[in-house]
């Protein structure tokens, strides 16, 4: 979930402070457990790269978390800038895990009512709207 009243933590501040720091691993450790170069662990960390899902199997293997935990702190950041790009307030309503996608209901109801534009339109006399093929013809 997005915080509403703060940017969400990068997941590379996360890494650094709440793991690599706790268990003493140094960046050079972490990197050569992992298999990865070291400047591509220390560019997420100073939240110069972002975590791939690759580097997020990684970090999971390594730091015994889930893949899924270090893509969902990701997505918060890549979100929450987005949000901030386009200007738009971040605004999530409690319970709603997706509050842009449309519902069955929403898109049978949309399909119907464009049908009835064009049942109308024909009834009166008049042609179909341009750029729309009529579904009578």
């Amino acid at each position: 979930m997005i915080p509403t009243n703060r940017s969400p933590t990068h997941p590379g501040e996360v890494l650094l402070e709440e793991f690599l720091k706790p268990l003493e691993l140094s960046q050079v450790e972490a990197a050569r457990r992992m298999g990865i170069p070291l400047n591509r662990l220390n560019e997420i960390i100073h939240g110069r790269r972002n975590v791939s899902a690759e580097t997020a199997v990684l970090l999971s293997r390594l730091l015994n978390t889930s893949p899924e935990f270090w893509l969902h702190l990701q997505t918060a950041w890549d979100l929450h800038r987005a949000f901030a790009v386009l200007r738009l307030p971040v605004r999530v309503e409690a319970g709603a895990r997706f509050p842009l996608a449309r519902t069955a209901e929403q898109r049978q109801g949309r399909s119907a009512q464009t049908a009835s534009i064009g049942r109308r339109r024909a009834a009166a006399g008049r042609q179909p709207l341009k750029g729309r093929k009529s579904r009578r013809s």
